[in-house]
């Protein structure tokens, strides 16, 4: 396994899917290789991580606020189905997959719904997940794991939907385990279980977009082979942060028009915009959903001013606003 030549004290690999029974897998991220193995300072102890779910669940909700999102309802048994995908992950070699086999130890349903449904969950047609990974040198501090983990969903073309979900309920399940490869890392395993339709969702402010006008901590790019199915042109760099606009259910958004530059230096990014109609890899599957994502990564720590035009349900829409990358790539 290839290592980076100067590894950070704090790396991200990430595989991410999102499931239902109507709509196929939302992307999924190749594994970015972990740092290279150090001597270890202490021993990362496994089990049931709930200082990283709370940070988790504490960064996906603030963003959904500041961007006027509904917020997720934290749901038990969303997050007993979650939490058994991420035991089953560690009991399977600790690769991350959104799917479940059937033989393997620790099965407990081949995707989101049906592991949903294991759960208790009585809605027969509204559920998903998510899954990721995220190495972080030991000591690792749980709050600092799981906003690392909601920085890799925030900067996917396909996964960024986990944070701006039109789902109504949401549990998170995280687990703190060990690799033996890796002694001097703890190694966290993650998934998200989305469920319901919030139908009422934006009313007459919709789309929403994610990220919205003063985000400050939102990933500068990804790897261009951190998300599989890879989005449509991009660069072997990456991609940058993309942003992604949602409708209310069953009605259409448009992009007819979007730019992007930094208030830096004033230059234009080269963009790409995929919805339900135009994407060759089929993600997107509801109509309400559109991306607009730059096809290298940005720059960090830099604002960057977007301007979209566009419809939905027929009815035209403008979205100006501007937000700031942070130091890190998803």
């Amino acid at each position: 396994m290839p290592h980076p030549p100067k590894p950070p004290l704090r790396r991200a690999r990430c595989r991410a899917a999102l499931g239902t029974l109507l709509a196929a897998a939302l992307g999924a991220c190749a594994p970015l290789p972990p740092p290279a193995p150090v001597a270890p300072r202490t021993a990362a102890a496994p089990g049931h991580d709930t200082a990283a779910e709370h940070a988790l669940r504490a960064r996906i909700d603030a963003w959904r606020s500041q961007c006027g999102f509904p917020p997720y309802l934290h749901d038990a048994r969303l997050r007993r189905a979650a939490l058994n995908h991420s035991r089953y992950m560690a009991r399977n070699g600790r690769a991350v997959t959104d799917f479940e086999n059937p033989a393997a130890p620790g099965f407990t349903g081949i995707d989101g719904l049906s592991r949903a449904r294991a759960a208790g969950w009585s809605n027969l047609r509204w559920a998903s997940s998510g899954s990721a990974d995220q190495y972080m040198h030991l000591p690792a501090d749980g709050a600092a794991l799981g906003r690392g983990v909601a920085t890799i969903w925030a900067g996917g073309v396909y996964h960024q939907l986990i944070v701006a979900g039109q789902y109504r309920s949401a549990g998170a399940g995280l687990l703190r385990v060990t690799d033996p490869r890796f002694p001097a890392y703890a190694l966290e395993l993650a998934t998200i279980a989305l469920g319901g339709w919030n139908r009422t969702f934006a009313g007459a402010r919709a789309p929403l977009t994610f990220p919205c006008a003063g985000i400050r901590d939102v990933p500068y790019g990804e790897a261009a082979s951190s998300e599989l199915p890879l989005a449509p042109g991009v660069s072997r760099r990456g991609f940058g942060t993309p942003v992604t606009l949602v409708g209310n259910p069953g009605e259409r958004v448009l992009v007819l028009r979007a730019t992007m530059e930094s208030l830096r230096d004033g230059r234009r990014v080269a963009l790409r915009v995929l919805d339900e109609a135009n994407d060759p890899n089929h993600e997107i599957r509801m109509p309400a959903q559109a991306v607009v994502y730059p096809t290298s990564p940005l720059q960090p720590r830099t604002t960057y001013r977007v301007d979209i035009e566009g419809t939905e349900a027929g009815r035209a829409f403008r979205r100006t606003f501007s937000f700031t990358t942070s130091a890190t790539m998803g």
